[in-house]
């Protein structure tokens, strides 16, 4: 009996430390413009080695595309739309079957908001999908804050 129960706690932990796989980290910054009250949030995803992330421009049957929103607030408002920091990778997928373009290493959202007041609470989301190789994680929402 107590091997049974041994074996059955072994399988519980390969099964739980197999479901903790996270290779994107995200990190949320701030950083002032040229223009008065103007700032950049900046919401930086670093992506472990064999991982990509997609960019926003996706097509209908492809992966999930990458966006970013923020929390509404009085405190600021935003200026225009985001951009990324760079140009994403576009390439044939085996995976989707089809051209698609996507980030490896790190990337950057780089939404401009305007400050209203003295200081501003930013809770922002980025929602992205990930894969490797053959295989992709479900799309994921993570939580970010930060103030100006």
């Amino acid at each position: 009996m107590k091997f049974i129960y041994t074996t059955v706690l072994c399988f519980l932990c390969y099964i739980s430390f197999g479901q903790n796989l996270d290779p994107v980290a995200w990190t949320l910054s701030v950083e002032p413009t040229e223009e008065s009250s103007i700032y950049n949030v900046i919401a930086t995803a670093s992506i472990d080695e064999d991982w990509v992330i997609y960019s926003r421009e996706t097509e209908a049957d492809g992966p999930i595309p990458t966006s970013y929103s923020f929390a509404d607030s009085e405190a600021f408002e935003l200026v225009e739309d985001y951009i990324e920091s760079k140009e994403p990778h576009t390439a044939y997928s085996e995976l989707f079957e089809l051209n698609v373009s996507k980030f490896d290493t790190e990337v950057s959202l780089i939404q401009k908001v305007k400050l209203l007041g003295s200081t501003a609470d930013i809770h922002a989301s980025v929602v992205f999908m990930t894969c490797s190789g053959d295989r992709c994680l479900p799309p994921k929402e993570v939580m970010l804050q930060t103030k100006i």
